[in-house]
Parts: structure tokens; C-alpha cells; sequence
């Protein structure tokens, strides 16, 4: 990580001046201070997708309103017991107060802090790490670098959407940051969001927001020497038990030139001396060269020395120029005369432009009136349209009452007609019937119903069989209908296995490609468009883009000791395989521009972390390999910042590789005693072994090597094997789905004929049961009374003459009803008739103002074409006139020259 210094001046009686710094320790039992000094740094990491990858970045956006409900949250701000005023010991970098909101345990919490020492004191669990990581992160920290999460919405408060902190710096001095913008305190906020994201505000001591660019802030961290991510700055409870723990003096050493920045300084030194050394030859060239440019001049005044001595070639040289001028002068003047002619015909055709301009001016003038003109008598014709209209609505309403009454009389007088008309038939039936009791006295019933007797008894034989027949087609519908079900079943499942199968080829398919592809070239295992990204980037390196040449793909980079162990690397180092090593910064961002130029919208890792030429040293925190190999010892590269990358992403030194799945159960379980340090195996077929935290087992999905596999010729020869083996399955399964298809198809129709076998059967049987039941049902009529009915003929004669005088009424109301509606009518169609005379009026004169708005938009253009060419002409006419102008100036100028000399 670079860093940047702050040079100090010093003399005789000087002494490098430091201003207090504010100190905050972490502890298990309580205590918590912190600093708000450190050294200053230039990069920043950050986090991108979950994946390890350290970048600046620079987010904006508009502030998100807090829900409602935070009002009622209890408001946990603390304010120090003692005075905090009137200490001036530094006046810029302290940080006077930190607010939190929904952050981790907080849901509001204010600090104000005092100008040295502070202590936060709580129970264990109460939040007091919590206000150093929202000091860490409030800065612009990583969410790794505090040990409490790997991703900022993991800081947000359970059951928020979004958290803030706010932290203000005071700003006062001479060392005072942009004080004309800021003011005497420099507020930082920062808003995180449930999906990731998050934005900054930079505010002055009045709370305007001066910035929202994370730049700002670390330029703000560098002015007053801030370095959050510092271990001697803020220490928290994970590096400082790391550190005492740690019995490997490279790690303190490590540790030591990361607090204290000694590599950076002495490559800063290096480079200084390199910068000089480059200077020092500059130098020494220029003061060769000396010489041979003072021995140039002494032949340069040897020749103006001979040349003064001649007066007389001087004085003819004088009349010469004298001349020479006047010539000159003269020629000038004859080149004015192209430009006078030119003027002169730009301004003659000047008013033909300002005419046209003029007439296109005019005309449009004129198709606006017409356009208002028209407009107008729109206006007034939609006015006599709704003017109109209360009349034709109330002439409809009228209209539609009318006919209303008109059918309700239509409808009595077809009540009474039918009234009439039934009675009437009645009447006849009865008189029919009183013939035939008076012609039938001695008819012979019981040979009618011994007759009757008989028809029942072949009827119910029928119906019986009718019955077995019903029966017998039922059970064969069903049958048919349950092997129809059946068959879709089996057709559904084995289609399903057949898109499995299709899938599985497909993938096979493209793994056969990819490996096809990979023969005559290793990286397009990677991806088709690696090795033309390995190209530019190549070319970048020669044009001197990077600082040190990118690493990557990390999995082309190594090979196996034994390849048998290819498919439980690629299991175990998981998007690693595909990620490439950046130096610094820089680097990552040249990087990032040829990964967008190259392969635009692929994400690839980029891991960023400073190059070194040594592997770490293992042997105290790797895991014991007498009995089983690690990842590590079976990798083999000839660079060691792959070692270096691969231990601090995946800590391979601690993951042993066993051949057995149950062999590494036992192994690896905590209650047998694991080899140390030992906390992950994977077996032959990638399946994961955990042992730390918890035991664990995962099976591996994957179970084809792709990156690290050896002979691609075997591979390729299996993938088309299975490929041929899959293609025939589903041959088959196509078959046999056809089949199914034929037999579903067969049984529907069988299953339709039966079932309009059994709706005849059923129809057969409705039909002779109410046959059976009409002829039980009939009875010997017994001796009617003529009388009776002769009785009822006078009642329904005297009802048939009642109905027929109110029928003479009814129609007689019908008709005047007719007459009414027809006016009414009438007078709903006059209305209408003239609202649609003059909606067709306005349609027209839409029609004609849909005219005028394209002659208007017509003359629009012609008006703004002529303005344009008017414009240009004048620039034209301008710019002619500028050029007689500055021509004249020169002409002037050269002769006033050499008047004066």
C-alpha cells in the first residue's frame, strides 16, 4: 500500500512539531479507546460481489427518507461527564462526535468525545466494538478490516433497510482542510443499503453537502494524517489476539512493517535515488556539450565582426529593405481588391435574403390567423354541440319512457289476447268432451287394461336388460379412462427424464467445444476470450501500464505434482481457478480497463495485494502433512505470489487431501483428535470434509476436472462416448413416448365410443321408464256428470266476454300510447339530426385546421431556413469585412514598421 508523507521543515533552533492525537483501546473487559491519527494511505480496498477484491469507489446518490417508525426508537446517545471545552491542544483531525442510526446493535446512539483520552465503558455485548467498527467504516474502512463481517449491509441493524454513521472532525488551523468550504468541522456521513450498496456525504460545520466523492474523504484522511486501517491507529480485538498469540516472529515482522510503512519508504527512497541519478546524467550530458557550443559562438562574433566593417553594404542593404518594403506593401495593397469584390457581392445579394426572410415571415403571420381563425369556429361549433345536448338528452330520456309505456300496453294486450285464446280452446275441449262421454256409455274398459298389463311386463324386461347392458359399458369406460391416466403418468415422467437427459447433453456439448477449443491453446479452458486478454494485457506490460505484470488465470499458473488429485484442487479453490493478482491500485484499475475492452460484461476476480518474491512460511500454521498431503504441497508454480494468493484466499496450507470418503470422516472428525491445524479434506471425488467450526459433509456436484486435466485427447474421447450414450437414451425415450402418445390416443377413442354407447343406453332406458310409468298411471275413467262440465262451458263463455271488453280498452290505449312515442320520436331525430349537422361542421373545420397546422409547420421551416441562410450570410458579409480589416491592419502595421526603423 503507498503512502503519502508530510515533509517537516527543520533549522538551528527547529524541532519537528506534532500535534496530540486522540487514543482509543479495545479490551475484553470493557474498555474501549480509539485514535483519530494514523498515517495517511492512498489506496483504498473494498469489496465487490463477495469477492475479495480492493478497489476505491466512488458512490453518490440522494439521501432516502427514514421510515416513521424510527422516531420511536430510544435514543442511546452518551455525553461525557466532564467539560470538553476550551482544549486547543489540536486543532484539526479530532474527532469531536459520532452518531450512529441502526447500526449494528444501535439503533441511535450519539458520542460526543472529548479532545484526549476516551473511555467507553459497557457490559460485554453492549456495542462498544460497535462504535469502533462504525469508526472504521465511517472513514471509508473495509467491512474485513474489522473483523465483524465481510459485507457493509451486514452492519445494518435486523429488520432495517438502511444504517448511517456520521462522524464530525474538527477543522481548525493552519492545517485546516479547504476551511472556505468546510468551516471549523468537517461532518462525514455515510448511508449504507440492504442490497450492498452505499453512499458518502461530506458536509461542512453549516451541514451543506460539499461532496459525495469518496476521493474527497481520503484526501480529507490524508491532510490530517488518519489511517484507519493501521493497526498502531485502531486495534481491534481479532489482530491484537492474533498478534499476541502468534509465536512466529516473520508474522510480527509483517506486522511491524505494515504499522509502520518502512517497505514503502524505502521503495519511495529508491525511487528518489533512481529520479537523481537520472538528473545527475542530464547534467553531465548538457555540461559535454559546453565546449562545442562556446567554440560555435566565437565563430558566430568573428563573422559579425567582418560584416560590420563593410558601411557601404550596409547602407545599400538599408535602401534594399527600404524597397523591399514598399514593394511588399504595394502588393499587399493590390490583394485588398478580391476582398473589396467579394464584399461588395455578398452584400448585393444581402436584401434578396432579407426578402425571403420577410416573406416567409409574412406568410407565416398570415396562416396564424387563419389558424386562430379557425380555431374560433371550432371553439363556436363545440359550443352549439353542448348546447345542444341537454335538449337531445332530454328528448331521449322522453323517448325511452315513452317506448316503455308503449310496450307495457303492448304487453297487456297480448295478456288478454292470450287470455281469450286459451279460454276459448278450453271451452272447445269441453264441449268435445261432453261428445265423447255422451257417444262412449257402454265402452269395454277391461280388455284395455289387461292390454296394458301386458305392454308393462315386456317394458321391465326390457329395462332390465337395458340395466345389465349400462353395467357392463360403464366398467369398460373406466377401464379406459384409468389406462388413459396411467399412460399420461408414464408420459409425463418420462419426458421429464428426457429434459434431463437433453440438458445433460447440452452441457456435454459445450464442455465438448470448450475442450476441442482448449487443445492447441491451455487458456481457453478459461474462457474463449482469455488468451486474447492475456495478449493485451502482454502488450500493456511492454507500454509500461502496469507496475508489475498482472497473475492470472491463477489455475493456469500451477500445476499438479499428481494430477489424480484435479478434481479435489478445482473443488477446493472453487472462482479462484479464473481470478487474477493485481500489485496495487493501479494496476487493478489498468486491469479492469483492458478486462471492459476485451471481454466486456464477463466479471472477472481481480485480487489485489502488493507482489513479493518469497512463498509465506507455513510450517507453523499449516496443517501436519506426514500422513496426508495438503492443497499446497501438491501445487507446483513457478510463482510465488501464487502460493501467496491462494494461501491468504483459501488457506490451503490448512486442507488435506484424502483418497476415501470415510477414511476423511474419521479423519477429520474433532472427537478422533484431526491433525493440526488441519480444518478442511476433500476426497478423490471433490466431496468437502469440515472439520472447524462444526463437522460437516458436502457431497460435490461437480464430477469432471475442466481446468487442470492433462489429456485432453481421454477427456474429449469420454465427453463424445456420453454424448452418443445420452443421445441414444433420448432416441428411446422419444420412441417410447411416441407409443404412449398412440396408446392414450386409442383408449380416448374407445373411452368416447362407450360413453355415447352408455348415453344411448341411459336415453333407451329414461324413455321406457316413462313409458311404464304413463301406462301405470292410467285409470278406467269413472262416471263423469255432463252437467259439470255444461257448468263450466257458461263460466268460461261469461270470462271469454270480460276479457274481450277489457281487450277493446287495451287497445284502444295502445294505439294512443303509438301515437305518442312517434312524436316523441320525431323529436329526438330533429335533435339529433341537428347535432350531427353540426358535429359534422366542426369535423370539417378539423379537417381544415389539419390543413393549416401543416402549411403552418411548412412555413415554420421555410421561415427558419431563410432566418438561417439570412444569418449565414450576414457571418458571411462579417467575416469579409473582418479580413479587409485585419488586411488593412498588417498593410498599416508593416509600413509604420519600417517608417519608424
Amino acid at each position: 500500500m503507498s503512502s503519502k508523507r508530510k515533509k517537516v521543515s527543520t533549522g538551528d533552533n527547529e524541532q519537528q512539531k506534532l500535534s496530540k492525537k486522540q487514543r482509543t483501546v479495545e479490551a475484553d473487559d470493557g474498555e474501549v479507546p480509539s485514535t483519530s491519527h494514523a498515517e495517511s494511505s492512498e489506496e483504498q480496498e473494498t469489496e465487490d460481489g463477495g469477492t475479495v477484491i480492493y478497489r476505491r469507489s466512488q458512490t453518490s446518490g440522494p439521501r432516502v427518507e427514514e421510515d416513521m417508525e424510527e422516531e420511536s426508537v430510544v435514543d442511546l446517545s452518551q455525553n461525557p461527564g466532564f467539560n470538553v471545552e476550551g482544549d486547543d491542544s489540536a486543532m484539526c483531525g479530532i474527532i469531536e462526535k459520532i452518531e450512529l442510526k441502526n447500526f449494528m446493535c444501535h439503533p441511535r446512539l450519539s458520542i460526543n468525545f472529548g479532545p484526549a483520552i476516551n473511555f467507553i465503558v459497557g457490559h460485554n455485548g453492549s456495542g462498544k466494538s460497535a462504535v469502533i467498527t462504525a469508526l472504521v467504516v465511517g472513514l471509508g474502512g473495509k467491512a474485513s478490516v474489522t473483523n465483524r463481517g465481510t459485507k457493509m449491509k451486514g452492519f445494518i441493524l435486523t429488520g432495517k433497510q438502511t444504517a448511517e454513521v456520521e462522524i464530525r472532525l474538527r477543522n481548525q488551523g493552519q492545517d485546516a482542510f479547504m476551511p472556505k468550504a468546510y468551516g471549523r468541522t468537517i461532518i462525514i456521513n455515510r448511508k449504507f443499503n440492504s442490497d450492498g450498496t452505499s453512499q458518502y456525504k461530506l458536509k461542512g460545520h453549516n451541514g451543506k453537502v460539499v461532496s459525495t466523492k469518496k476521493d474527497d474523504l481520503m484526501r480529507i484522511l490524508d491532510q490530517f494524517n488518519i489511517q484507519v486501517e493501521n493497526p498502531l491507529a485502531i486495534l481491534n480485538q481479532e489482530t491484537s489476539r492474533n498478534f499476541l498469540n502468534s509465536k512466529s516472529t516473520n508474522d510480527k515482522y509483517r506486522f511491524f512493517l505494515k504499522a509502520t510503512q518502512l517497505e514503502q519508504i524505502k521503495e519511495d527512497y529508491e525511487r528518489a535515488d533512481e529520479h537523481k541519478n537520472r538528473t545527475i546524467e542530464i547534467i553531465n550530458d548538457k555540461v559535454g556539450m559546453m565546449p562545442k557550443l562556446e567554440a560555435e559562438i566565437l565563430a558566430l562574433e568573428r563573422q559579425f565582426k567582418a560584416l560590420t566593417a563593410v558601411d557601404d553594404l550596409k547602407t545599400k542593404a538599408q535602401r534594399l529593405r527600404h524597397e523591399l518594403a514598399w514593394a511588399f506593401i504595394i502588393e499587399k495593397e493590390k490583394g485588398m481588391d478580391p476582398l473589396v469584390k467579394e464584399k461588395n457581392h455578398e452584400e448585393a445579394r444581402l436584401p434578396s435574403f432579407k426578402q425571403h426572410a420577410e416573406d416567409a415571415k409574412r406568410k407565416l403571420d398570415e396562416v396564424n390567423t387563419r389558424m386562430n381563425e379557425m380555431t374560433s369556429r371550432l371553439s363556436a361549433s363545440g359550443g352549439d354541440v353542448k348546447s345542444l345536448q341537454p335538449k337531445l338528452n332530454e328528448a331521449k330520456a322522453d323517448l325511452a319512457e315513452q317506448k316503455k309505456t308503449s310496450r307495457n300496453a303492448q304487453l297487456e294486450v297480448k295478456r288478454l289476447e292470450g287470455a281469450v285464446r286459451s279460454s276459448k280452446k278450453e271451452e272447445q275441449e269441453i264441449l268435445n268432451r261432453i261428445k265423447e262421454i255422451q257417444s262412449s256409455a257402454k265402452h269395454d274398459y277391461e280388455a284395455e287394461r289387461q292390454a296394458r298389463q301386458q305392454k308393462v311386463s315386456e317394458l321391465e324386461a326390457q329395462l332390465a336388460g337395458l340395466e345389465a347392458e349400462e353395467k357392463t359399458t360403464d366398467h369398460m369406460v373406466d377401464q379406459h379412462r384409468s389406462c388413459v391416466t396411467k399412460y399420461r403418468n408414464d408420459q409425463f415422467k418420462l419426458n421429464q427424464e428426457s429434459q434431463t437427459l437433453q440438458t445433460q447433453l447440452a452441457k456435454n456439448q459445450r464442455n465438448l467445444q470448450a475442450m476441442k477449443a482448449s487443445q492447441g491453446n491451455r487458456l481457453r479452458r478459461f474462457g474463449p476470450q482469455i488468451p486474447d486478454l492475456i495478449k493485451a494485457i502482454d502488450q500493456a506490460h511492454a507500454q509500461g501500464r502496469f507496475h508489475k505484470k498482472p497473475i492470472g488465470p491463477i489455475g493456469a499458473c500451477f500445476t499438479l505434482k499428481d494430477n489424480k488429485w484435479a478434481l479435489p484442487v478445482e473443488c477446493c479453490l472453487k472462482g479462484l481457478m479464473n481470478a487474477f493478482c493485481c500489485h496495487d491500485y493501479q494496476d487493478e484499475k489498468a486491469l479492469e480497463q483492458i478486462i471492459q475492452s476485451v471481454c466486456p460484461g464477463n466479471k472477472i476476480t481481480i485480487i489485489t495485494s502488493r507482489f513479493k518474491d518469497q512463498v509465506y512460511d507455513t510450517k507453523t500454521k499449516g496443517a501436519d502433512t506426514r500422513q496426508y498431503p495438503s492443497v499446497l504441497d501438491m501445487i507446483q508454480s513457478d510463482e510465488p505470489m501464487v502460493y501467496n494468493t491462494l494461501i491468504d484466499q483459501q488457506t490451503v496450507e490448512c486442507v488435506l487431501l484424502i483418497e476415501d470418503g470415510r477414511t476423511a470422516r474419521q479423519v477429520m472428525d474433532p472427537e478422533k483428535n484431526p491433525p493440526r491445524n488441519a480444518r478442511q479434506a476433500f476426497t478423490l471425488n471433490g466431496d468437502q470434509v469440515i472439520s472447524q467450526p462444526t463437522f460437516r459433509y458436502y457431497s460435490s456436484n461437480q464430477d469432471k476436472v475442466k481446468y487442470l486435466t492433462t489429456n485432453v485427447e481421454d477427456d474429449i474421447a469420454a465427453i463424445e462416448a456420453d454424448i452418443v450414450n445420452l443421445q441414444k437414451k433420448v432416441g428411446q425415450m422419444r420412441q417410447t413416448s411416441t407409443q404412449l402418445e398412440g396408446d392414450i390416443q386409442s383408449n380416448q377413442q374407445l373411452e368416447r365410443k362407450g360413453s355415447t354407447q352408455l348415453m344411448k343406453i341411459r336415453d333407451k332406458k329414461r324413455k321406457i321408464t316413462m313409458e311404464i310409468t304413463e301406462l301405470k298411471n292410467i285409470e278406467d275413467p269413472a262416471p263423469v256428470d255432463v252437467a259439470t262440465y255444461e257448468e263450466e262451458v257458461k263460466l268460461l263463455r261469461q270470462q271469454i266476454e270480460a276479457n274481450e271488453a277489457q281487450l277493446l280498452v287495451k287497445q284502444t290505449v295502445y294505439r294512443e300510447q303509438e301515437e305518442v312515442l312517434k312524436e316523441a320520436d320525431d323529436k329526438f331525430r330533429k335533435i339529433e339530426t341537428e347535432v350531427k349537422s353540426k358535429i359534422g361542421a366542426a369535423d370539417q373545420i378539423k379537417e381544415e385546421v389539419g390543413v393549416i397546422v401543416s402549411q403552418l409547420e411548412e412555413c415554420k421551416r421555410h421561415k427558419k431556413h431563410y432566418d438561417a441562410k439570412l444569418k449565414e450570410q450576414e457571418l458571411k458579409i462579417r467575416d469579409v469585412k473582418d479580413r479587409i480589416v485585419k488586411y488593412q491592419q498588417e498593410i498599416d502595421s508593416f509600413t509604420l514598421f519600417w517608417i519608424l526603423r
